[in-house]
């Protein structure tokens, strides 16, 4: 796998950019527009109502953090539909037994299994946090974001910073 590719302008503020190792290319700047940020967002006719609410406020936030584009679409619906099972999974579980149920063998004696709405409640979970990290809604990808930006900032800073020039300091 390797590290990911720093982008263009990074090795720029850097001064390591070279024509040879540039990203932009005739394909990729015809693609360009599509991740450009939106500012509207519309959810899929798929959603059911409790899911096109999430995606409505996730999408607000995204686009107010100028994150999202139209390539993420499905994959913010995605996170909606799971946001919205995982919610009405943990109503049935609230509702009812809890996380375990007892059923009765056919030889008359009693097991213990998870609630089938437990394990609904368990992936929904997974799927909204990976998908979740993806746009940044942890913490932890919010603050690997954040480092990432710092040392971007930094790093620009070093690169034009005249006084450090003149002391002849990197």
């Amino acid at each position: 796998m390797g590290r990911k590719p720093l982008p263009d302008e990074v090795k720029a503020l850097r001064g390591t950019l070279r024509k040879c190792r540039t990203a932009a290319s005739a394909t990729a700047s015809a693609g360009r527009g599509v991740c450009k940020p939106v500012t509207k967002a519309a959810p899929p006719a798929w959603l059911a109502d409790d899911a096109r609410k999430i995606f409505d406020r996730t999408a607000r936030m995204l686009i107010s953090w100028k994150v999202l584009t139209k390539l993420d679409i499905p994959l913010l619906a995605a996170y909606a539909a799971a946001y919205a099972n995982l919610q009405r999974a943990y109503a049935d579980i609230v509702s009812g037994p809890g996380y375990f149920i007892e059923t009765e063998n056919r030889s008359g004696s009693t097991s213990i299994m998870m609630h089938p709405a437990a394990k609904l409640f368990k992936d929904s979970l997974d799927v909204v946090n990976k998908v979740g990290a993806q746009f940044g809604l942890s913490p932890v990808s919010r603050r690997q974001v954040e480092s990432a930006d710092a040392k971007e900032l930094h790093d620009a800073e070093k690169a034009t910073d005249p006084f450090g020039e003149f002391l002849d300091r990197p």
